[in-house]
Formats: C-alpha cells, structure tokens, sequence
C-alpha cells in the first residue's frame, strides 16, 4: 500500500520534486513497516480480527441464550 501511495505521488505530479516526495515517503514507510514487523510479527492477524468486528453491537438477546426465547 505504500508503494502504491508514492507510486501514484511520483506518477500524479510528474515532476522531480513530487518524485523525491514519493521516493521520501515510501523510505519513511518501509522504515517504520519493517519496526512494527519486528515489534509484533503477528499484529496482522490481530488488525484483521479489529476489522471484522462491528461497529456497533445492540443491546439484545439472542435465540441461541440459556433458558430459551422469549419476547
């Protein structure tokens, strides 16, 4: 995502200034990629558990409850 991010900075200005920003900001990113993999090397797998939960989780009882449904 990175790469892709000052892919598109470099390729969007066109010009040397915005290819030295991209180039600036893809370093900077690989950089601090790389300390958050070696900090944790399983957050992915804790990111991708944050991103499948719900926003918001209502405040009901389910079918599936001890002593059964009830209305």
């Amino acid at each position: 995502l990175a790469s892709l991010i000052s892919l598109l900075v470099g390729i969007g200005g066109m010009s040397l200034v915005t290819g030295g920003i991209a180039v600036a900001f893809w370093s900077v990113a690989v950089i601090a990629l790389r300390r958050m993999a070696q900090a944790d090397p399983l957050m992915s797998k804790v990111w991708f558990r944050h991103i499948k939960q719900q926003d918001y989780y209502p405040a009901r009882s389910s079918v599936w409850r001890e002593g059964g449904f009830r209305c």
